[in-house]
């Protein structure tokens, strides 16, 4: 196969490829000239850019806006979706803006795998694809059945193409946030590897990324069934959080408010005089690390800030200016203490 090396011959395919009408060779030539070289990726990378700016020009603040009040909302029906636009057919660039204010770019950049499709064999229905967001990104996907995933950093999430079968079931390493379309004769599966979440139809955030001490799982709205590797099952309901340590095998549900956990999804964390215990949960998921506090002191300690794209330690750094707190690293994990 003659490979596509310059950007005027693979920005048609890399189009194509979002706009959904690829074709097979079209996705394996974009997965080999991913893999060719770093320039290449970082390609992908420069049109991530083009996707943030073109986003800002929707009202992506009052969709977020809107997703966060639905969350718990048994009419959650709107699923995102924005309204048609007049089809512009100028330039290969116009129409990158259009689709860009329509779905979330993948921003593939790395040698792993991509979210292309591609199989070893000729039938479609052994096709299995691959959702990837890199470390910083963050985006909405739709699934074959209607259903609606928010994919955090560094996520990546498998499922079969025609997600066909008596379950739909997907594969997740990562967190990410589902508001999954009932079907309660094809249930909607989540493996985690450690843990398998069995859904007819709800709102749920998943926190499974490596460097986490616990597996979560926090319910917004519907019911769900969890099963882990020691075979155990929990039945969790809104409001809830399940922990599942792996390494000990033990698990535990709480009572939480279960949006917090769901907060990353924003393009910005505003908090009005909120506890600290509150920012702290929504930190864990917005920069994806565990943060530890005394009890007693994340109850007690209230701020008001806003957190856009600062790092973790500038934030952490201007609320230990204005809080008598302070705080500790240590194997990529964050102690707040009393200062």
């Amino acid at each position: 196969m003659e490979m596509k090396k310059n950007e005027s011959d693979i920005r048609p395919i890399i189009v194509n490829y979002l706009d959904g009408s690829a074709t097979k060779e079209d996705k394996r030539t974009l997965l080999e000239w991913l893999k060719l070289s770093e320039t290449n990726r970082k390609l992908f990378h420069d049109v991530s850019d083009i996707w943030r700016k073109s986003d800002e020009s929707v009202d992506d603040s009052a969709k977020v806006a809107d997703i966060m009040s639905r969350l718990k909302n048994n009419h959650f029906e709107q699923k995102f979706k924005k309204p048609e636009k007049e089809v512009v057919k100028r330039h290969n660039l116009i129409k990158w803006y259009r689709i860009a204010a329509a779905v979330v770019f993948f921003c593939l950049i790395g040698t792993g795998a991509y979210w292309l499709g591609v199989n070893n064999g000729e039938k479609e229905h052994s096709t299995v694809n691959r959702l990837i967001t890199a470390k910083g990104s963050k985006g909405m996907f739709h699934l074959p059945d209607g259903s609606i995933v928010w994919l955090n950093s560094e996520s990546s999430l498998t499922y079969s193409a025609d997600f066909s079968g008596k379950n739909r079931v997907v594969n997740l390493v990562g967190c990410a946030l589902f508001d999954v379309v009932h079907d309660e004769s094809r249930p909607f599966i989540v493996n985690t590897g450690n843990t398998s979440i069995r859904v007819l139809g709800t709102c749920f955030n998943v926190d499974n990324y490596s460097n986490m001490k616990d597996l979560r799982v926090a319910l917004l709205r519907g019911k769900i069934q969890i099963f882990n590797n020691q075979s155990h099952s929990t039945i969790l309901n809104p409001d809830e959080l399940y922990e599942y340590n792996t390494k000990s095998g033990l698990s535990s549900v709480s009572k939480v408010n279960a949006c917090l956990y769901a907060n990353w999804i924003n393009k910005r964390l505003v908090f009005d005089n909120d506890c600290l215990r509150d920012i702290l949960i929504s930190f864990e998921g917005w920069y994806q690390t565990d943060i530890e506090c005394p009890e007693e002191l994340a109850e007690n300690v209230r701020m008001s800030l806003t957190v856009r794209q600062e790092n973790i330690t500038e934030i952490l750094d201007a609320m230990c200016a204005i809080a008598p707190i302070k705080y500790i690293v240590s194997n990529n994990k964050i102690k707040v203490i009393k200062n």
